[in-house]
């Protein structure tokens, strides 16, 4: 059985793609547990040890202490409870620039196909929340892969719902917008930039070569 082709060019998701994150998920400044009320996220944590359920900053920023299986951030964001500074925009897109790649390679390690730039932050936004190995993900790229465009953005709007939450439906709903946005993958639009550059390169040498050729005839002439 041959091995599949895995596309090379290497994507990331664009500012559009975070922004689009940071709506999605929702953003909060102070740490805060994964299981409060949207007011709570706001007011943040006393400390690191008083979370029902997962302590978190940012967009989804897991903040692990000690006693878990990864390493201890408490101390790293020991600013940032409840009556300690809150992270600025800028400090949050920075923060989910260091947990992105960590999504993006459920994508870059099975992608086949030149996709446009909307397509895999739609990709990225679905698995941040879905995970890797979750069926929907998966067919939407297994689609993708195949170039049956619409039908991946189908799979996107009828993915992982997490048991029919009006949020998340919404969100499918604009993930797969988002999908289409950028219009459907073509030679031109993936390949035309450096189509342009390499011919007005040739052009140029031509243009060059053509001058060099003309002023030699001339000085040819002025001998005789």
């Amino acid at each position: 059985m041959a091995a599949k082709k895995k596309y090379t060019k290497k994507y990331s998701m664009s500012d559009k793609g975070y922004e689009a994150l940071m709506k999605f998920e929702g953003a909060f400044g102070k740490v805060y547990d994964d299981l409060a009320s949207g007011d709570e996220k706001r007011r943040g944590m006393v400390d690191c040890y008083s979370a029902r359920g997962t302590p978190t900053i940012g967009v989804g920023h897991v903040v692990y202490h000690t006693g878990s299986w990864h390493r201890d951030e408490c101390d790293r964001f020991k600013d940032y409870f409840r009556d300690g500074k809150t992270m600025t925009k800028e400090q949050m897109i920075q923060l989910m620039k260091e947990d992105i790649p960590k999504y993006e390679k459920y994508i870059d390690q099975d992608l086949q196909v030149p996709i446009t730039q909307e397509m895999y932050d739609a990709l990225v936004n679905m698995v941040f929340n879905t995970g890797g190995y979750e069926p929907s993900f998966k067919r939407a790229l297994a689609l993708t892969n195949q170039k049956k465009w619409k039908e991946a953005a189908e799979a996107i709007r009828t993915g992982d719902t997490k048991g029919g939450l009006k949020g998340v439906i919404r969100r499918r709903k604009e993930e797969a917008e988002m999908y289409l946005s950028g219009g459907l993958p073509d030679f031109w639009s993936n390949y035309g930039k450096t189509i342009l550059i390499s011919a007005s390169i040739l052009i140029l040498l031509g243009g060059t070569t053509y001058g060099i050729k003309h002023f030699q005839s001339k000085k040819k002439k002025r001998k005789r």
